[in-house]
């Protein structure tokens, strides 16, 4: 569950692996964050269901191909928790942020930062 309390996109995307497999999801990512932008939270299964429909309508991708970079960008690691169980925790984690506890973002938050840092240049230091 440490996904919710230390989410990075910066240090996610510092990952070769993680890197590679975006930027060949990118136009999911993308989707993602724009569906994410203007959707109500998704604080249960259902609608973190309905947004992944939307953003496979969006984008054409199914299955891996859809829900691995939803992974990626929203909980910055290759496997873990499934998401319809994990989507709501993170967002229901963000609706407490104001109550004194450790600041966990929102999906919509996590997927527009890990589009940013995606399309950062790659340096090599």
């Amino acid at each position: 569950m440490h996904f919710l309390f230390d989410y990075s996109a910066q240090i996610s995307l510092a990952n070769v692996a993680i890197r590679a497999e975006a930027i060949d999801a990118r136009a999911v990512i993308a989707a993602l964050a724009d569906e994410l932008a203007t959707a109500r939270p998704l604080t249960d299964k259902e609608a973190f269901r309905a947004l992944a429909g939307r953003v496979r309508e969006k984008t054409g991708a199914k299955g891996k191909a859809l829900f691995h970079p939803i992974r990626l960008a929203l909980t910055g690691e290759q496997e873990g928790l499934e998401l319809d169980l994990a989507v709501p925790l993170i967002e229901q984690g963000a609706a407490v942020r104001n109550a004194g506890l450790r600041a966990v973002f929102s999906a919509a938050d996590r997927a527009a930062a890990f589009l940013h840092e995606l399309e950062k240049p790659v340096t090599n230091a």
